[in-house]
């Protein structure tokens, strides 16, 4: 049997997952693996090989389908540096974004195709790259930090603009940037009391509404934010108040573009899913 690495997954437009991973088959075991999408099509599960010995046992790699189901991947190598591979009509491409060590990167794709990342350095500085249309990427520096310990997540906004949302675990807050006309802009902060880490994720939707889920360790509360389009103010309301440590949230829109979030809780060992209705939070499993 296969050793898996690390796992990434996103959906086709029909709803089909796919999955990107890392390999190792016994006897050759880590730290050097194979980067493999597994992917579900109309015949059943069909894995590909996209990249032999290329990433390592605690690499991580980011899986997008853009709007014709083609698959983007961003990666680290095991050999350094962040890099991007996409399969159009049948075949990969493959590029490399940066040489330096990054981590926490995320990726989302416009409705044109173009892939758009962010990612941070080893102080966890915020980056954000584009192709540059000539098969390398340019690279813009939009936050300096000098501690570890944050989180940036990358997604396309209703303008089809990209938009990061920084989580500052040190100063705690979390910084809101979009791409306009004139370049990036830091649109707003959010306060939020130390101790969310990495347990916390975001959405926008179809018209610009924005949700933000995190876990405030000083309240020992499961907390969201939303904010309208283009507005400076926050409101937070409380998710769950049982909470002791969430460990991985995820949070998204149903196609009526309702809130549901799905939430690990390490201590209780369980999965929540809750939903909004009404103003009234639901737990539905």
């Amino acid at each position: 049997a296969d050793y898996i690495m690390m796992i990434s997954m996103d959906a086709k437009y029909d709803g089909s997952p796919g999955l990107v991973w890392g390999s190792a088959t016994p006897p050759v075991l880590p730290p050097t693996g194979h980067l493999v999408l597994t992917e579900l099509t109309p015949e059943g599960w069909v894995t590909e090989l996209i990249e032999s010995n290329t990433v390592s046992q605690n690499a991580q790699s980011f899986l997008k389908f853009d709007r014709y189901d083609n698959p983007h991947v961003v990666y680290a190598k095991a050999t350094g540096g962040l890099h991007y591979a996409v399969r159009e009509n049948g075949a990969w491409t493959f590029s490399e974004i940066t040489s330096e060590t990054a981590h926490g990167f995320t990726l989302d794709v416009t409705f044109s195709g173009k892939p758009v990342v962010s990612y941070m350095d080893l102080n966890s500085n915020l980056y954000y790259a584009e192709p540059s249309g000539t098969g390398s990427w340019n690279r813009a520096s939009l936050y300096t930090n000098s501690s570890p310990g944050c989180l940036a997540m990358i997604q396309v906004d209703h303008n089809d603009r990209p938009d990061i949302m920084y989580m500052d675990s040190v100063a705690g807050h979390a910084v809101h940037f979009v791409n306009s006309d004139t370049g990036w802009d830091h649109i707003d902060l959010i306060e939020i009391p130390y101790g969310y880490g990495s347990q916390c994720d975001y959405c926008i939707s179809s018209a610009g509404k924005h949700y933000v889920a995190w876990f405030n360790m000083t309240a020992n509360e499961f907390q969201l934010a939303t904010a309208d389009p283009g507005s400076e103010s926050w409101t937070v309301s409380t998710i769950d108040d049982r909470m002791i440590s969430p460990v991985y949230i995820s949070i998204n829109l149903d196609p009526l573009e309702r809130i549901n979030v799905t939430y690990y809780e390490a201590v209780y060992d369980r999965i929540f899913n809750a939903v909004l209705r009404e103003d009234i939070w639901y737990d539905i499993g």
